[in-house]
């Protein structure tokens, strides 16, 4: 869709029309990998630490493949069990050396995250100086998906638990406080992490406050208006490919919507 960030799946969707395969873990990278992606996380720990910002391992979910026969059709996704760790390394900082190397061992996290809008507003966050990626961009709210707590999952309920964590950490939202439940906007590749994204849409009830706001996280809440968020909002600050993917695609929606 833009030069940075392609479409993977078209939505709305509802969660009911998503479908998860879990399929076991792949084989194990080869030992060359497992030292590689060992040693340049050693590495990126300690930068991290020097730059007093926060860098930690846990389990996630890697997205194997999506398919969806038909734009705003069911969406199945397959994944499995991965670590940030691996996808931090061989996705995010190192890729060109795994791609040459050991092709095998590049982990694609998936990241899960909400567009919300509040009348005709689109409310972002603007992300702090201490997170791994995007310094000072405004973007969605979310992160990268976790594992379903079972190990296994044939739908998108993990999914949903997952967002509503990331909302209530980030801005103190429930999904319980959106005037619908989530809808799918897309499915989003990031061309600079190679990180595939689910974006669902989201309609706040209330307004949020600054004082809600995860600083650790996020700097300030930044609220545009939907219709020039693209053209106006971008002169301050930037927004990552994600979120630009995010807010183009809601905005045709729902010009299609007016035109019916």
């Amino acid at each position: 869709m833009t030069g940075d960030a392609d479409i993977l799946a078209l939505g709305l969707l509802d969660s009911a029309q998503i479908e998860v395969a879990w399929i076991a873990p792949c084989a194990d990278p080869s030992a060359m990998a497992k030292v590689q992606i060992a040693t340049r996380w050693n590495e990126h720990i300690i930068e991290a630490r020097q730059q007093q910002r926060v860098l930690f391992n846990g389990p996630i979910a890697r997205l194997l493949g999506a398919k969806q026969p038909s734009p705003g059709g069911p969406l199945r996704l397959e994944m499995t069990d991965s670590d940030y760790r691996s996808f931090f390394v061989t996705c995010v900082c190192d890729r060109p050396w795994f791609m040459a190397h050991a092709p095998e061992a590049i982990h694609q996290a998936l990241g899960n995250s909400m567009l919300l809008t509040q009348g005709e507003n689109v409310v972002l966050g603007v992300r702090s100086n201490s997170v791994a990626s995007y310094r000072g961009y405004a973007h969605v709210f979310g992160g990268v998906l976790e594992p379903p707590v079972t190990g296994t999952a044939a739908d998108s309920s993990f999914i949903l638990d997952h967002l509503q964590r990331e909302l209530l950490q980030e801005i103190g939202v429930s999904l319980q406080a959106l005037n619908h439940p989530p809808k799918l906007i897309a499915l989003v590749l990031d061309h600079q992490l190679h990180q595939p994204e689910l974006v669902w849409w989201g309609e706040l009830a209330a307004g949020i406050a600054e004082h809600d706001l995860a600083f650790e996280e996020h700097d300030q809440l930044l609220t545009l208006p939907l219709q020039t968020a693209l053209t106006n909002g971008e002169a301050t600050i930037p927004l990552t490919p994600v979120t630009r993917s995010a807010i183009a695609l809601l905005q045709a929606l729902r010009q299609a919507t007016e035109r019916k």
